[in-house]
């Protein structure tokens, strides 16, 4: 949903964008200079830029969510050096996995 919702509101902000360039441009056109091919090249390289912008911003938001989910990581293993956490070790798909050892957990409830 939240893909078509930022679809819908990009298909807006170039519509918005190539009825101002119309407005900008009516009076070459109207002598001539501003052909129609003009504005099919300028619509088509709109639409390179705002693709690379938009691509652009995703990779910076991947990054983003990269590094909290590392920090996360790091968290949940707050002794364990940064190599420990990126080792490799042995993944139990089809066979029994071996027994996890014990460990007591007592919750740590805030007093109010």
């Amino acid at each position: 949903m939240t893909g078509f919702i930022g679809d819908l509101f990009g298909a807006i902000e170039a519509v918005k964008t190539q009825g101002v360039v119309l407005l900008l441009v009516a009076s070459s056109m109207k002598a001539g200079t501003f052909t129609v091919g003009d504005f099919a090249l300028f619509v088509y390289y709109l639409g390179v830029v705002a693709g690379s912008i938009i691509r652009i911003g995703e990779f910076l938001v991947q990054i983003r969510q990269t590094r909290v989910s590392i920090s996360r990581l790091f968290s949940l293993q707050k002794n364990a050096r940064e190599r420990d956490i990126v080792e490799h070790k042995d993944v139990y798909i089809h066979g029994k996995p071996p027994e996890l050892p014990r460990t007591s957990y007592t919750p740590q409830v805030p007093r109010v």
